[in-house]
């Protein structure tokens, strides 16, 4: 006779989404320190009603204040004051997983983050916070598009602001894990191609186009093995200089008419920049430059100064092995201030904290989030090459990039060495 207690051989029914702050009940009350620390324990109801987040989301995006005869207004401060307090924007130190959840239960992405963005004037902290609750709604398992569906015309322009992060203006102002972040969203992307709104935006930085970051030497040689691609490739070529010169044409007729003159006599057509055709390239690129900044790390050298961001330069923390080399510049940096305001006087430049840094580092670690970036782009690339609708033209593109020589020729350094 079968036991009542007892469950079933079939799969675990799956568990219920919470869709608003009181349908979140704790599963266990008790939560140790380092959870609390972590900021990966279970969030309690007290802990959510008392919370600040959950009263900014009853004042400006619950369902009740949407539904107001006078809504509040969208506020662009708002939106970066939470990017930089609770996403972790601009700092070296990741947001707690607690604050991501309690944001994503609140419905910040559907309520407040995508009706209120624009192409034009939203920030990149803005964007920004929608990549990481997009990341969130998919470590949740929960449908992470459905919220843009409801306005589909604007995802194209949305997905051009996300890869106008990938400039190296806007790449430098980044930390590590707002990069990881960023890659984190890319792997969410290609694995929704099931999506028709998803697939039109992300097949273009895996289609033909990208072949422009080929050598003239390896595309030669594809366009002679595919005489088919080679017409494609030649009608590509021709549509994109007479998209040049138009908006050459259009640039010079929005000039006052005293430069048009001056203008004309010099202007000439100028290839468009190619956002998808740099993609991919500068993501290999970019790869590279952590592994060898790895590699630095392992055997206790300085890292390239090409894998050094604007953000690690300006902060010493960014330069830590791991969190608790950066927990450990914060307490520095926190004792300097302290000294400051009592009038001590502190004697170490910026020369000498370099210094330090350099004696501080350890051969043979490298940082947990270094490792975890570089984890991501390996699992980037598996799912571009192992995807049919993908691999076609990646498979010449990081073949032309020597990317498994180079890795193989770190390996075989790190081999000889240990």
């Amino acid at each position: 006779m079968a036991r009542d207690d007892v469950a079933d051989d079939g799969p675990p029914a799956k568990k219920a989404r919470p869709t608003s702050v009181e349908d979140v009940v704790v599963e266990r009350a008790g939560q140790g320190a380092a959870a609390m620390k972590s900021g990966r324990g279970a969030l309690t109801l007290e802990e959510i009603a008392g919370d600040k987040l959950t009263q900014l989301a009853i004042k400006h995006w619950s369902e009740a204040a949407r539904q107001q005869e006078q809504p509040p207004a969208f506020s662009p401060q708002l939106v970066e004051q939470i990017y930089r307090q609770e996403l972790g924007g601009g700092q070296t130190r990741p947001p707690l997983l607690r604050r991501i959840m309690l944001l994503e239960v609140s419905q910040y992405l559907e309520g407040y983050l995508w009706p209120n963005f624009d192409p034009v004037t939203s920030s990149d902290g803005h964007v920004m916070s929608m990549l990481i609750m997009v990341n969130e709604k998919f470590r949740e398992t929960v449908p992470p598009w459905t919220a843009f569906h409801t306005h589909k015309d604007v995802f194209p322009a949305f997905f051009q602001r996300v890869l106008a992060l990938r400039t190296p203006a806007a790449r430098a102002q980044l930390a590590q894990h707002e990069s990881t972040a960023y890659l984190l969203f890319m792997i969410n992307a290609f694995q929704s191609l099931e999506d028709e709104m998803v697939r039109a935006q992300v097949l273009k930085l895996v289609s033909l186009p990208l072949w422009h970051g080929l050598s003239h030497g390896r595309l030669q040689l594809e366009l002679a093995a595919q005489p088919a691609l080679a017409k494609r490739w030649k009608a590509l070529l021709k549509k994109e200089a007479k998209a040049a010169a138009a908006a050459a044409a259009k640039k010079q007729q929005q000039q006052p008419a005293g430069d048009q003159d001056a203008a004309a006599a010099t202007a000439q057509p100028k290839e468009l920049p190619r956002a998808e055709a740099a993609f991919l390239p500068g993501m290999l690129q970019e790869f590279l430059h952590c592994l060898r900044t790895a590699d630095a790390k392992l055997t206790g050298q300085s890292p390239p100064a090409a894998a050094v961001t604007a953000a690690a330069a300006a902060d010493p923390a960014a330069d830590a092995d791991d969190e608790d080399d950066e927990d450990a510049a914060a307490d520095g940096s926190a004792a300097a201030a302290d000294a400051a305001a009592n009038g001590h006087q502190q004697p170490a430049t910026a020369a000498g904290g370099q210094q330090q840094r350099q004696q501080r580092r350890k051969p043979g670690r490298v940082g947990k989030r270094l490792l975890v970036h570089l984890e991501r782009f390996v699992e980037f690339l598996i799912d571009l090459l192992s995807q049919l609708p993908t691999r076609r033209f990646v498979h010449a593109v990081v073949e032309d990039q020597q990317l498994l020589v180079k890795v193989g020729v770190l390996w075989w350094q790190q081999t000889c060495m240990f």
